[in-house]
């Protein structure tokens, strides 16, 4: 145990002299070289917005750089980048009914100028001189995007993977869920909505539950939100400065020391893009007692349990525990839009699958995570990420992929209170979402919604031998949530 630990420190070591020698190397050539075209990059994109409005008038806006960077994928034939919502409502819900308030309340709703609101659900993606455009869809019909799943009409659903998810959360409704302790009377329905991240995240469809659909009980000041740090004048002066100024080192660090490769995450592996996936929930109340009993995060909690988890689930099943792991999580950022937007930030962290003691491993995963989130990381992520964005579609779609982190992590915080969808009960939610283009193939999504965390993984059919194993995985992911809970070391 003494050598490995020696062994951990001097690649460490060896890791910090790498990613300064290649900061210099960055600064040096890199960074001025990428600036060098990135200044005709954007000059060429705002000549060919301008074009668009003369040469053709069809087009809607150019596509967000951050919307850009998401919209990099197989569109229209297997798309890999989507959001994907999950409502069990109470009663049976009717469709016609869903098509006609929707229509009068989202997709025909005008600002105060007389402005569509959310014009991106009468839109889709049109590339133009090297950029993706929104573009009027001719002859909108809202019966081809609500529809019933009818076994008979299966020719209408072309994912496979969302039938089977429409038939596993079916299953996984709590008993008890009329929200006053017995189960709800009477039949209850699945509502699916699924939309390209390309066209906003996840915060924009809450923006868009609370603002236009029937939810008069469910209030903003309800919902959890992300503490940011606030600093004046001066201190965001220097706070910025040092952002610039650490992008050689965090650029390079990202670059190089996040690349995995372990049993979760085979190098050289090719994914199926079919999942073993697993799902369940605890009572938000659990969390939040061991986040009070710690004095730590929620999001520290549960990426704790998933480490947890994983370090359990690796040795009972022989696999060697690795030097490191890493998971990619959003971030959302202040200033939010209340348009369809994609408006965020990202962090990369380290898992300590080293450490065995749960406590110690929760203490040292929120030590790490309140720094990242409020260090200059995610400020320059923040701000990198529409620098990229800005590249030509087909530059874009040629290099962004993700190849790097083993494990994409989302914790989604929803209303406490039951929220209603155009008229019925919402009872239960989750979400989900692909993993976008290259070799990542392990997802985590966790939703809380009306006291309960909901929490689904789904791993690729190339990483796990069987359905059985994603299963035990996520018991193991609840046992450690018990485990802090109850204050037992492992």
């Amino acid at each position: 145990m003494a050598a490995r630990k020696q062994i951990l420190i001097l690649k460490r070591i060896r890791d910090q002299v790498l990613v300064i020698l290649a900061s210099i190397l960055f600064t040096i050539v890199i960074l001025p070289v990428f600036l060098f075209l990135m200044v005709p990059c954007y000059i060429y994109r705002f000549i060919v917005a301008q074009l668009a409005k003369v040469l053709n008038p069809g087009l809607g806006k150019l596509l967000c750089t951050r919307s850009a960077l998401c919209a990099v994928d197989d569109l229209y034939t297997y798309p890999k980048c989507t959001l994907l919502g999950v409502a069990i409502v109470g009663g049976e819900v009717d469709a016609e009914q869903m098509r006609e308030a929707m229509v009068r309340k989202v997709i025909e709703a005008k600002g105060k100028h007389g402005n569509h609101i959310y014009p991106e659900f009468q839109q889709f993606f049109h590339q133009w001189m090297g950029f993706l455009f929104w573009k009027w869809e001719k002859d909108f019909r809202i019966e081809e995007h609500i529809t019933y799943y009818e076994p008979s009409l299966n020719h209408q659903v072309n994912d496979k993977e969302l039938v089977q998810l429409r038939h596993d959360l079916a299953d996984l409704i709590p008993e008890n869920d009329d929200g006053t302790g017995g189960p709800y009377p009477g039949p209850k329905s699945v509502v699916i909505v699924r939309l390209h991240h390309g066209m906003a995240d996840g915060y924009s469809m809450l923006e868009l539950f609370l603002n236009s659909i029937d939810n008069d009980n469910v209030k903003r000041e309800d919902l959890a939100k992300p503490r940011f740090k606030k600093r004046t004048f001066l201190q965001s002066l220097m706070y910025w400065a040092a952002v610039w100024l650490s992008v050689p080192y965090y650029v390079t660090q990202e670059l190089f020391t996040t690349y995995d490769n372990n049993a979760l995450h085979p190098k050289g592996v090719k994914l199926t893009r079919q999942a073993y996936s697993a799902g369940d929930s605890v009572p938000v109340a659990t969390i939040k007692k061991i986040r009070s009993k710690y004095n730590v995060t929620f999001s520290a909690v549960v990426m704790s349990a998933l480490a947890g988890g994983i370090r359990k689930f690796m040795l009972v099943n022989d696999m060697k525990i690795p030097d490191k792991m890493h998971v990619v999580t959003p971030l959302p950022w202040p200033g939010h839009p209340s348009t369809l937007r994609n408006y965020w930030s990202f962090c990369i962290m380290k898992l300590p699958l080293e450490v065995a003691d749960a406590r110690e491993r929760l203490k040292v995963l929120h030590k790490k995570r309140e720094k990242i989130v409020h260090s200059a990381v995610a400020a320059m992520n923040f701000t990198l990420v529409p620098l990229v964005g800005a590249l030509p579609h087909p530059v874009l779609n040629f290099f962004a992929q993700r190849n790097a982190t083993t494990i994409m992590m989302s914790n989604f915080p929803g209303p406490p209170v039951t929220g209603t969808f155009f008229g019925h009960p919402i009872l239960y939610g989750s979400f989900g979402g692909g993993l976008g283009r290259g070799n990542l193939g392990f997802g985590v999504a966790m939703l809380s919604y009306r006291g309960t965390l909901s929490f689904g993984i789904g791993i690729d059919q190339a990483i796990l031998p069987n359905n059985e194993k994603a299963d035990e995985l996520l018991r193991f992911i609840k046992d450690e949530i018990h485990i802090l809970e109850q204050d037992v070391l492992v």
